[in-house]
This record gives structure tokens, C-alpha cells and sequence, in this order.
């Protein structure tokens, strides 16, 4: 028969062994689902900016990357408790500095057009367009 220290023992190094588990699916997960559906986390919208501004696989690469972390830091944002009017700044900053970072990764005849949309309620500007820019 098991002590109460060998059992308290075994119940620690089950409850580590658990723990450690955990962290190796939830660091990895992500990766292997990414691996195996590349196309999982497709946003219509960038979808349509692709198409609209005819923007390379590198440019696409970059500006997800760009929307996920706009994405992560509004969820932050949200998440924290109810909207107050610094949050509000918050998020327009969250957002300029996103749009920033977009127009940085255009070449100079998409950011013209990027420009002229997005003044005119293009993608990114947050209203509804029923026909694409200009090409």
C-alpha cells in the first residue's frame, strides 16, 4: 500500500505530465492546422484586395500578417471591459497603424489606387463599395 506522500507524489508528476502535454498541443496545433489547410484562414476581404489591386503572393503574405496582428490587438482591446472613449483612440490608432503598415507593403500604382478607394469608401475605409477601383 502507497504512502500519502508516494501518492501526493504521483498525483504531482501525472498533473506535470498533464500540464506539458497541454502546452506541446497548444504551441503546435496552430502550426500543423496552418501546414495542413493553408487556406483556412482566407479572409474574404483580402480576398477582394487581392483581386482588386492584382497584389503578389508576397504582398498578400505581408498584409495578413498585418490583419492578424490588427485582429489580436482589437481583440485586446474589446476584451478588456466596457468601451470607453480612450479605448476608442485606442482602436482608431490600432487601425491607422495597420492601414500604415498595408500602404507600405504596396508598390506606388497600388497605393495610388489604394489612395483613391479608400477615400471613397474602398477596402480597409470600412464601407460598403459596389464596384472595384479603377485599374
Amino acid at each position: 500500500m502507497r504512502t500519502a506522500g508516494e501518492l501526493r507524489r504521483w498525483i504531482g508528476i501525472v498533473a506535470l505530465a498533464c500540464l506539458a502535454a497541454g502546452v506541446a498541443v497548444g504551441w503546435s496545433l496552430p502550426r500543423v492546422h496552418a501546414a495542413m489547410f493553408p487556406d483556412a484562414g482566407s479572409d474574404p476581404w483580402l480576398e477582394r484586395f487581392r483581386t482588386d489591386y492584382g497584389l503578389r503572393a508576397e504582398q498578400v503574405r505581408l498584409i495578413r500578417t498585418v490583419l492578424h496582428d490588427r485582429r489580436m490587438k482589437l481583440i485586446d482591446v474589446y476584451t478588456r471591459s466596457a468601451t470607453t472613449p480612450e479605448q476608442d483612440e485606442e482602436i482608431r490608432a490600432i487601425r491607422r497603424q495597420a492601414d500604415d503598415r498595408i500602404k507600405a507593403v504596396l508598390d506606388p500604382a497600388q497605393l495610388a489606387r489604394y489612395t483613391k478607394s479608400h477615400e471613397s469608401g474602398g477596402p480597409g475605409s470600412g464601407a460598403a463599395r459596389s464596384s472595384p477601383p479603377n485599374k
